[in-house]
């Protein structure tokens, strides 16, 4: 049997997103950096005539990087004077992340012979991953706009190589451990912000 038709969907919801980065320069050449990010969304499927769908879903990560830091010297070419410019090396990366979801169904139609509130159902999964930086050339150069005693304004140029392992878990609305594993993590990142700290 072979049928066709068309489907139209329409959900309305909501979107918060949050992150935090903190780092400490120690005077030995030494850094560590936290970072934190969040992010929460949820929306509403009320197009279906049966039940109505509310989706609420978070994820959350947190990785602290450790490694050295340095000033770099003029470079007339570039145009740069000294102490103009910072760079970082990661050394080590550690963090987790967690996701969790909520989804909840209201029957509408309580005379039918299906109740979708049974359908209603939670998840979530922990991911935790430990790299070692493998480049040599600096993590990260800032550039510094502005630098006073508490305050510095710089462009953040990142480029980093690394190898690692990760581990998950995933658990859902029974409280059942589904999945336990440990892989391989490697990934190159790169890009630029403009921050102030």
């Amino acid at each position: 049997t072979l049928s066709s038709g068309t489907v139209t969907t329409e959900n309305t919801g909501a979107y918060t997103s949050s992150g935090e980065m903190s780092i400490t320069f120690d005077k030995d050449g030494t850094f560590t950096m936290t970072r934190t990010m969040s992010t929460t969304t949820t929306y509403t499927d009320d197009t279906d005539a049966a039940y109505t769908e509310v989706d609420a879903s978070t994820n959350s990560s947190t990785s602290t990087i450790t490694g050295t830091w340095s000033f770099l010297a003029k470079n007339k070419a570039d145009e740069f004077k000294n102490k103009e410019r910072i760079a970082l090396w990661y050394k080590d990366v550690n963090g987790s992340s967690t996701s969790s979801s909520d989804v909840t169904y209201t029957d509408k139609d309580a005379d039918d012979f299906y109740d979708y509130t049974q359908d209603t159902y939670s998840s979530s999964s922990t991911d935790t991953d430990g790299d070692v930086d493998t480049d040599s050339a600096p993590s990260e150069i800032w550039e510094l706009d502005m630098l006073k005693s508490k305050e510095v304004t710089a462009v953040r140029t990142y480029n980093s190589v690394s190898t690692g392992t990760s581990s998950s878990s995933y658990t859902n609305s029974a409280g059942t451990t589904t999945t336990s594993t440990g892989n391989p993590s490697n990934y190159t990142s790169e890009g630029t912000s403009t921050m102030t700290l």
